[in-house]
């Protein structure tokens, strides 16, 4: 009977030694502090980033004024972020034809 088998069958979970199964010690609560750092920080990665309306051609085609964009700069959204063209919203308002007070 090989070892893992036998090892198995004569478990004592009262008396459990994971030093025998594992080369390395390994301490709980600072594995489980890491997956729960990791797992927060994908989900702020992937799931957090909200969509920036400042990258939007369709924002730049109804002529906002510079009030409405200013507000959009409040809320939150990035006046110098790049989109997957390598665009940013100032490429989008010349594209456009925005006025240059706009622009500037």
């Amino acid at each position: 009977m090989t070892t893992a088998i036998r090892d198995h069958q004569n478990l004592n979970y009262n008396n459990f030694n994971m030093k025998k199964y594992l080369p390395f010690e390994i301490n709980l609560v600072f594995f489980l502090t890491f997956i729960l750092n990791i797992t927060s920080l994908l989900n702020s990665i992937y799931l957090g980033q909200e969509k920036n309306i400042l990258l939007s051609r369709d924002f730049w085609r109804s002529q906002p004024s510079i009030e409405k964009i200013d507000s959009c700069i409040i809320i939150g959204n990035d006046v110098s972020e790049l989109n997957e063209y390598a665009f940013d919203p100032v490429c989008w308002a010349i594209l456009e034809n925005n006025p240059n007070e706009i622009i500037k």
